[in-house]
């Protein structure tokens, strides 16, 4: 038994043996089994894995070259053809990596990145060839077909080199995979032997079919984001065309040389009135047709010529330059008015890549615009007229139009450009003008003022030229704003009507021929009733109808007042009227209102102080202006005074010597002498010219007005002083009794 169970553990030490040597044989074909596999994973983790994700890559790389070639001739953006060279860069890069993990593959590597080079620079080439000059097209189209051969044939060779790299890496992953089986079915049938063994055989196989599972996972995520890349790409295009093809704005960019891109919005067509843009200059497309002028259009191409390409700090220096609106005019004189945007485009790096601009039609919007502001100014005008009577306003056109006449008449018949002649029309247009201001007409006082102005550089300048037409068109433009005030009275506001002619009498009008015919009859029945007590009470009345008293006529200085006494500042003085229930006929009348006005603003400007003033002199805050009638045989005296500080004869002594009135020698003229230099025209005492006075016109035209109806003024000083100082005094306006009933 003993040798039966020797040979039976012969046998088992036998079969142990064998099992033993059939292990060590297994484990070792195993772990050299394991290790081969191990190397063919650790070759597709570190080598076909990393290859094909550069193969895919490069593919990705190669689209985005595709596309900055695209986009550059599509934006006309230049860099985008250099910033393809450095995708380029990191494609050779990549392939470069793929000599280094595989060796064997570096023949094959290099034929790519010949191809790869070669289709870059043919690319490049064609798309600055297009951008740099667009007239070489057939030139374009050839180097185009063959860069697209070429791509093709790229695209051919990389696609067939990744796979045959996934077909080294399929065999590698099969080869693995079977060998893992091999292993699993020999532990199999090993049985339990060693749990060890094959807890790591299933680790090796775990591993396997993991890194499979990450290999096909990345595959498929690759593909997918090309393709949503891709998509996002063609979407944004296609977005940019349909704004650029819809929006009703002019939008383009200036690129070098002052050029505009081919891609600008489809509407800046209808705007220009032309198709040929893409590639013009802005010059030719844009500013020859405005009527900017060409040296603001030189300026705007110098301003963009230094900005393009320069630092974004170059725009705030020249952008005042851009005008922002311009009148352009078609090829059929349609007259339009653009409004013009710009904006610098900036790079990463602070510089001006090119200048968007955007133009849009505001012709329309003008037209509204300018509609209402003349609805509004004709608002205004009415809110004037409204605020004096019709009888006023009726007078106030036709002593302008008076004064109009007797310009044009001047000017008609003038021969030489002398100072009498400046004088009396600076002297009407003055009058007219300080009427305008008394009852706030703001526009025509504008306007007046312009006219004036005119007037007033003939007088200065003794080398300005006289020239009728300019004078006789400035005076149009006069009478033209009168017309209007005049127009807007009669046919807005129908306030049409002559009631300055019109005498009302409880609620009726007599007419002025009715009232001379009814002093004739008076004056036939005086004739022979002249002992008649009733008789001389009834003729001296009627004689009065039609003539007007002191104090109406003082109503337009006296209605001037408030608003002048607030533009200077000073509380509105007080009137006293001191008449004697004189009346004045209508002719001397004009005269004596227009003599009022200068006077009453040379008191509030000159005489009465201000309120500081006045109180140091202990004087009420409020000054007064007195109007006084003093009978003498066959005249009467008006006299106006006021309680401020007198007549400045030292200044007015200044004004004299420096416009050569007074020769400066040892002997003084005398006070009266002095003073009478108020009437001279040109001279004034005012400090600053103001819209109230300065100008030295106002007792020259007073003085021009009174003698014209036989009336004169002279003035009056009350104190006798040694020194030249403020004086006291008065005007004295003599009236014959033809122009007057007491």
């Amino acid at each position: 038994m003993s040798v039966s169970t020797n040979n039976s553990l012969k046998k088992i030490v036998f079969i142990v043996l064998i099992a033993i040597v059939a292990f060590i044989i297994f484990m070792a074909y195993s772990i050299n089994t394991s290790i081969s596999n191990n190397k063919k994973l650790e070759d597709i983790k570190l080598v076909h894995f990393p290859v094909l994700e550069r193969v895919d890559a490069n593919i990705v790389f190669l689209d985005k070259i595709k596309e900055s070639f695209i986009q550059a001739i599509l934006t006309g953006d230049d860099e985008l053809v250099f910033s393809a060279e450095s995708v380029k860069d990191k494609a050779i890069s990549k392939f470069d990596e793929i000599k280094e993990y595989h060796k064997p593959y570096k023949d094959r590597v290099d034929a790519l990145i010949d191809e790869f080079n070669a289709y870059y620079k043919l690319g490049s080439e064609t798309a600055i060839l297009l951008l740099e000059n667009i007239d070489k097209r057939e030139l374009v189209q050839e180097k185009t077909e063959i860069m697209n051969e070429k791509l093709l044939h790229l695209q051919k060779s990389i696609t067939s080199f990744r796979e045959y790299s996934y077909n080294s890496f399929s065999d590698t992953l099969t080869e693995s995979n079977e060998s893992a089986t091999l292993n699993m079915y020999l532990g199999v049938a090993l049985g339990m032997m060693n749990l060890v063994f094959m807890g790591v055989l299933v680790f090796f196989i775990r591993n396997s079919f993991s890194m499979m599972a990450i290999i096909a996972e990345q595959n498929a995520t690759l593909e997918q984001r090309v393709a949503e890349r891709t998509a996002q790409l063609s979407q944004k295009t296609h977005d940019m065309n349909a704004m650029l093809d819809n929006m009703l704005l002019g939008v383009f960019t200036v690129i070098g040389n002052n050029k505009i891109h081919p891609e600008y919005s489809r509407y800046l067509e209808t705007i220009l009135d032309t198709n040929d843009i893409a590639g013009s200059t802005i010059s030719e497309c844009l500013l020859n047709k405005c009527t900017i002028g060409s040296n603001a259009a030189d300026q705007i191409v110098n301003a963009l010529e230094s900005m393009i390409g320069e630092d974004e700090m170059m725009y705030d220096f020249n952008s005042h330059l851009l005008v922002n609106e311009a009148q352009l005019v078609t090829e059929a004189g349609e007259k339009r008015i653009l409004q013009i945007d710009w904006n610098p485009i900036i790079s990463d790096d602070g510089v001006i890549e090119k200048i968007l601009v955007i133009v849009q039609d505001v012709t329309e919007l003008r037209l509204l615009e300018l509609e209402a502001e003349e609805s509004k100014k004709e608002l205004t005008i009415i809110s004037q007229i409204l605020k004096i009577s019709i009888g006023k306003f009726n007078e106030f056109v036709q002593s302008s139009h008076k004064f109009f006449d007797e310009n044009e008449e001047l000017i008609k018949n003038t021969t030489s450009k002398s100072p009498e002649l400046l004088a009396s029309l600076f002297r009407n247009m003055h009058t007219v003008k300080g009427n305008a201001r008394t009852y706030e007409f703001v526009n025509l006082t504008d306007t007046i003022h312009e006219v004036e102005q005119v007037y007033d550089e003939l007088r200065k300048d003794e080398q300005a030229i006289l020239d009728k037409d300019t004078l006789l068109e400035d005076l149009k433009k006069a009478r033209s704003a009168v017309a209007m005030y005049q127009e807007i009275n009669d046919n807005v506001l129908c306030r049409k009507g002559r009631s300055s002619d019109l005498l009302t009498v409880r609620g009726g009008f007599v007419s002025n021929e009715e009232i001379d015919q009814l002093k004739s009859m008076a004056a036939e029945l005086y004739q022979k009733y002249v002992e008649d007590g009733a008789m001389q009470e009834l003729h001296k009345n009627i004689i009065r109808i039609g003539e007007i008293p002191l104090p109406r006529l003082i109503d337009g200085a006296v209605d001037s007042i408030a608003s002048l006494a607030k533009e200077l500042g000073k509380p509105i003085p007080e009137i006293k009227i001191v008449d004697h229930n004189i009346t004045f006929v209508n002719k001397v009348c004009e005269p004596l209102k227009s003599s009022f006005m200068h006077i009453v603003r040379n008191s509030l400007d000159h005489g009465i102080e201000s309120v500081e003033e006045r109180a140091a002199k202990n004087k009420p805050e409020m000054g007064t202006l007195t109007f006084e009638v003093a009978e003498n045989e066959n005249s009467i005296d008006l006299k106006i005074r006021d309680d401020g500080r007198g007549l400045a004869l030292h200044k007015l002594y200044q004004k004299a010597l420096d416009a050569g009135i007074f020769k400066g020698e040892d002997t003084i003229p005398s006070h009266q002498e002095i003073a009478e230099v108020i009437f001279n025209s040109g001279l004034t005492t005012a400090e600053s010219l103001t819209q109230v006075s300065g100008r030295g016109v106002g007792m020259d035209a007073v003085r021009s007005f009174l003698e014209k109806q036989g009336a004169s003024i002279k003035i009056v000083l009350f104190e006798s002083k040694e020194e030249l100082d403020f004086t006291q005094f008065e005007f004295v306006i003599s009236i014959p009794s033809e122009l007057y009933t007491l």
